[in-house]
């Protein structure tokens, strides 16, 4: 009779140790994928933010065509025009009777501060995996703390894509963990695991010309000169961006120094040893504003609002002085009628450009200024989806 309360007791012990690791490696899971989810949203957002500054900076800048026109298209980037409030303008008048200067400072300040922001973009990509795999173990390992306060809970936690999920969980349970998941992403770059990659197409920058003379009143014209042409630009998503997901898989081994002593009574029950436990979950981020990121390849940034008022007067001022100068230079005996006439040609054709330039940028919804303005008041955030492959099941 004892022998048997005996056994009967160890396994009450046993059915209730299986059950509480159970649940414990379940929460382990759980919160490693949740956390991975947020910690993806978080990059997702900084990146995000950094696209809308790059993009900010690369809209104040003003291709230096008769005036400075701001279009608000990496293919024609040049210094900002002298009333937009940041610190890239080329445009130089001195004055006087006649002027010629060759001027980049203002690009070269503004082509340093986008390649910063492209540099702190690349840093929190490449940071990602790193800080995916640390977070998800750290979170797997502390969902139970021993007697003498040492993290015990799952002893290996990893991260992957969903669409990789089912083809290592096998390797993973039996112990090899990282290198399964080295095996299986090891040709994907972080932006690939991100759902981003960069725009291919390229900013070309240009010099300022400055031309100045004084016909009865002073007029300054800019003429631009092709100066370099970088490959760096703002991130897109992917076709594939919102079809994927992270699953956590979090294993306690049974060697596990948790699982030491069990089972009770193992050889009366014919078990000498502890079973691995494997459970898995997953995440995904989403945003209820927009995706925050343009879809598409294209050149135009796109424009904020406070700075449209402030492009629309320069712009006007500008090519008011130059419709001032095609009526002055018409008052010359001679040619002074046809100079006048080209003149006007000329303006009329660049305030066109201008005016389809200035409509793009501000209705165009997929540049990324658009993008991030709909999206950040609401920002990626994580939940847990469901699984999804039979292999996987809670």
């Amino acid at each position: 009779m004892m022998l048997v309360l005996v056994m009967s007791w160890a396994m009450v012990v046993n059915i209730a140790k299986l059950a509480r690791d159970r649940i414990m490696m379940q929460n382990a899971a759980d919160n490693a994928a949740l956390s991975a989810a947020v910690f993806r949203a978080r990059t997702m957002n900084l990146i995000g933010e950094a696209n809308y500054l790059m993009s900010v900076t690369l809209a104040s800048g003003a291709f230096p065509c008769l005036v400075p026109v701001p279009l608000c298209n990496i293919d024609y980037v040049g210094g900002s025009a002298r009333n937009i409030p940041f610190p890239f303008s080329d445009v130089n008048c001195h004055g006087g009777v006649g002027e010629y200067s060759v001027e980049y400072g203002g690009v070269n300040r503004l082509r340093y501060t986008v390649n910063m922001l492209a540099r702190f973009q690349q840093l929190l990509v490449l940071n990602y995996i790193p800080g995916t795999i640390r977070i998800a173990h750290e979170i797997g390992r502390r969902q139970e703390i021993n007697a003498a306060g040492v993290p015990s809970g799952a002893d290996e936690v990893v991260v992957i894509p969903g669409e990789l999920a089912s083809s290592i969980v096998g390797q993973i349970s039996g112990g090899g963990a990282h290198l399964a998941l080295a095996e299986s992403i090891g040709n994907l770059s972080p932006e690939k695991l991100l759902g981003i990659e960069r725009i291919t197409k390229k900013i070309s920058y240009y010099k300022t010309i400055n031309l100045g003379t004084t016909i009865f009143e002073h007029y300054h014209a800019v003429i631009p000169q092709k100066w370099r042409q970088d490959d760096v630009a703002w991130y897109k998503t992917r076709d594939t961006f919102f079809q994927q997901k992270l699953v956590a898989i979090a294993v306690k081994r049974s060697a596990s120094p948790s699982n030491a002593g069990y089972p009770w009574f193992g050889r009366m029950f014919n078990a000498t040893s502890w079973p691995t436990m494997v459970t898995v979950a997953a995440a995904a981020i989403y945003n209820t504003g927009t995706e925050m990121f343009p879809t598409t390849d294209q050149e135009y940034t796109g424009i904020p609002e406070e700075l449209i008022a402030p492009a629309v007067i320069e712009t006007a001022v500008q090519l008011g002085s130059m419709y001032r100068l095609a009526q002055t230079v018409n008052m010359i005996p001679g040619v002074g009628q046809v100079l006048g006439m080209s003149i006007t040609a000329a303006t009329t054709a660049v305030a066109a450009i201008a005016a389809i330039a200035l409509e793009k940028a501000i209705n165009d919804e997929n540049t990324p200024v658009k993008k991030y303005e709909r999206a950040r008041y609401c920002g990626w955030d994580a939940h847990l989806v469901p699984v999804g492959e039979a292999s996987l099941q809670h």
